[in-house]
């Protein structure tokens, strides 16, 4: 269900993308998406070791991205979804560098231009 919030049992893994919460703790990932929670032992699974169809699907190296936030108990009212987004998301930005030559009013954002209010009062 994208972007929804399921209670499940505890017992066996199951999947969840971005992040998963238990007792008051948030775990958000990137890109492991196999958790599971028994007893009291909430686990990622970082690698899979299956055999079929791929008989060797993790070999190589990895670079494994995690973070653990202690939260209220409301996964929505604490924002977990949103979190977990923003964790595997990140606002990125660019600077460009300086332009060789003005861009061309056909390639311009928006055809308006505004004149700046005059200085003399009212």
């Amino acid at each position: 269900m994208p972007y929804g919030v399921l209670d499940r049992q505890p017992g066996r893994e199951v999947p969840a993308q971005k992040w998963v919460a238990a007792s008051g703790l948030a775990v958000f990932n990137r890109g492991k998406y196999g958790h599971s929670l028994e007893k009291n032992a909430l686990r990622l699974s970082l690698l899979r070791s299956s055999y079929d169809p791929d008989p060797f699907p993790d070999l190589g190296h990895h670079e494994i991205q995690w973070a653990i936030q202690a939260f209220g108990g409301d996964a929505v009212a604490d924002e977990l979804p949103r979190k977990g987004m923003s964790y595997n998301v990140p606002l990125e930005c660019y600077q460009p560098g300086p332009s060789p030559a003005p861009c061309p009013p056909a390639h311009a954002f928006s055809a308006w231009t505004a004149t700046p209010p005059s200085s003399s009062p009212a």
